[in-house]
């Protein structure tokens, strides 16, 4: 590529460069397993895996956002704390105003959250959802 003489010439050149090849983490697939298997987990000690996984779909635009959920939801894990710790990411995203058009509301999201974590009868998973429905409130 030949570089133009003129130094905004070639600031807005290596722009317009950078974006024609793409930035080298577009096209790349979210690690949807490696999610389910995060979320899935029986001890979250201090809820890591759940943040590390919170940050990561934040960095997704909105498209990829809900493109993410949409995948992570078709996988069908059995893992009743997947569900929850989901359900617990789709209220932390509803909270930002960050929802996919398919979401039900944050109250409906965060009481199915309890109700499984009930079924599990796992009072640190009974705990964080509580304290995700008391934020609701």
């Amino acid at each position: 590529m030949i570089m133009p003489s003129h130094p905004v010439i070639r600031i807005i050149a290596l722009c317009l460069s950078v974006l024609w090849t793409g930035a080298p983490c577009q096209g790349t697939d979210p690690p949807i397993r490696e999610w389910i298997r995060q979320l899935s987990i029986r001890e979250d000690i201090h809820f890591r895996n759940l943040q590390d996984v919170t940050e990561a779909i934040a960095q997704l635009d909105s498209g990829a956002r809900c493109e993410a959920f949409s995948r992570l939801e078709d996988m069908k894990p059995r893992s009743k704390r997947f569900h929850i710790r989901i359900n617990l990411l789709k209220s932390s995203f509803i909270v930002n105003l960050q929802t996919c058009p398919e979401w039900q509301s944050r109250d409906l999201v965060v009481r199915d959250a309890l109700r499984l974590a009930y079924e599990l009868n796992d009072t640190v998973l009974i705990a964080e959802v509580n304290r995700h429905m008391v934020n609701f409130y």
